[in-house]
């Protein structure tokens, strides 16, 4: 198998008579590169991961033995040189992690290869190092060895996806048009990304904290109904009183409803729609359902806080959940909050703005994960593309430098600046916050990238089509 084995484009082979690695950690390696001669090291190259770059390290260490020392070198922005050296002096635990760092060296590798590697690599580390050219000189004082041993070869096996993927942890947006189309995507975003752990029921949870839910055009009087919803039309009838009336249901102690609509003889939704329609500006348009002297210990205190009603252009409704099962009650929970927002807008008058709820706990229990899974996986996501509600981005070639245009959604030009290359240009649209979506930024992404292309070639360049061939 030719070496290196993995990761060829990313790295530089010099010397092959050599036995020294360049790492030069978070620094391009080409702006070392330049001032070290390529006789003097075997193989050169960066290390951003401190999980699979490390074990890329071991790997093409153990998979040729000429190399015996690895110089550490630029900047080290995350602590993997640490991790590096932490490996040498300490080795692995039984979980194969280094210690005192989240990095986990690969299952593939046995573990008295790791100690193979520890035993007959030496860490150099020259971190501190700001004159690159020194180090040239430093590789030149190293005599010539043979090789440590046979060639190790571990080949690296597909992952398995993991229970719960790496994230932001805390505040997660999922905006959609409709009810149905939002939950597929709460659905998604907790199987993947939802921390697991215990509740006060038999259920584990998986549980996302601070979850923002925005729906921005279900309409509540002709309600798109989902096949994949799993209640009918006519239990949601049956559940929609107990937020639109006052009327306490035989032998339960309150409703939202009831909260809402009567808290110690008070209409919060009547004075809500008379503050408005007085001055649709106000900011105190807002209902409880929490009474501090009732719930403070109580195990059966409401999940739903608080309403908010904001008028600006449009009514917008925010709803606080403080505990929300996300798949056993959240698309009633949904369908019922929008109709108290059309009620409001409908009296004051006012036009209908988006729906707004903020799920503090946002968890599916252990007995509906494979029910949810379910769901998915025959009502796949699928993207659309929708226009950024940030506006367009237009790119061009002009002057000899990349023109970008943002316009508003309507079409209006609303900023515009020039930039030598495609980070430059990507750097300030994100320094602008021009872009709402993933996909729109990938896409722009990738017109800079053609556009960087055309202007260094001296092609023509249009968005959206591609690069035609010199001629």
């Amino acid at each position: 198998m030719e070496w290196p084995i993995y990761k060829k484009s990313l790295l530089k082979v010099g010397n092959l008579e050599s036995n020294v690695g360049l790492c030069t950690l978070w620094t391009e390696k080409e702006k070392i590169l330049e001032k070290v001669s390529s006789e003097n090291y075997l193989i050169a190259g960066q290390c951003y991961s401190k999980s699979e770059g490390i074990s890329l390290i071991i790997r093409h260490a153990l998979a040729n033995k000429k190399l015996s020392k690895i110089i550490l070198c630029g900047a080290d922005l995350n602590n993997t040189g640490d991790a590096i050296l932490a490996l040498k002096e300490k080795g692995i635990d039984n979980d194969k992690n280094i210690s005192g760092y989240e990095a986990e060296i690969e299952n593939e590798i046995p573990k008295e290869a790791i100690e193979r590697f520890r035993q007959n690599i030496e860490i150099i580390d020259k971190r501190n190092v700001k004159d690159y050219s020194s180090i040239d000189d430093f590789l030149k004082t190293f005599p010539k060895k043979e090789a440590w041993g046979e060639p190790e070869i571990y080949l690296r096996i597909a992952p398995k996806a993991p229970e719960m993927y790496p994230s932001e942890k805390t505040g997660f947006v999922v905006r959609g048009k409709k009810v149905g189309d939002v939950w597929l995507n709460i659905l998604d975003t907790i199987t993947r990304f939802g921390h697991i752990k215990k509740s006060k029921y038999s259920d584990d949870q998986q549980e996302i904290c601070g979850l923002m839910s925005i729906i921005t055009e279900e309409d509540a009087k002709n309600i798109d109904w989902k096949p994949y919803f799993q209640f009918t039309k006519e239990h949601f009838e049956k559940y929609l009183p107990q937020l639109m009336s006052a009327d306490i249901i035989e032998d339960v102690s309150y409703t939202y409803g009831s909260r809402l609509r009567n808290f110690k003889g008070i209409n919060q939704i009547d004075a809500i729609i008379e503050d408005l329609k007085s001055a649709f500006f106000s900011r105190r348009a807002i209902a409880f359902t929490w009474d501090v002297e009732q719930d403070y210990n109580n195990k059966h205190a409401p999940c739903l806080g608080l309403i908010h009603a904001l008028g600006q252009d449009k009514l917008h409704i925010t709803a606080y959940i403080r505990s929300n099962d996300m798949f056993g009650a959240w698309p009633e929970n949904a369908l019922a909050l929008r109709n108290i927002q059309y009620e409001i807008a409908e009296k004051i008058p006012a036009e209908i703005g988006d729906l707004i709820i903020f799920s503090n706990s946002a968890h599916i229990y252990e007995s509906d994960w494979n029910k949810a899974e379910k769901i998915l996986e025959q009502y796949p996501i699928k993207l659309r593309k929708e226009p950024d509600t940030r506006g367009n981005i237009l790119i061009e070639i002009e002057n000899s430098k990349l023109k970008v245009s943002h316009l508003s959604p309507s079409g209006r030009l609303i900023n515009e600046f020039y930039a030598d290359s495609a980070k430059e240009a990507y750097t300030k649209i994100a320094e602008s916050q021009m872009i709402s979506q993933i996909s729109h930024a990938l896409d722009i992404g990738i017109e800079l990238g053609k556009a960087e292309t055309a202007l260094k070639e001296g092609r023509i360049y249009i968005q959206d089509k591609p690069l035609e061939k010199n001629k």
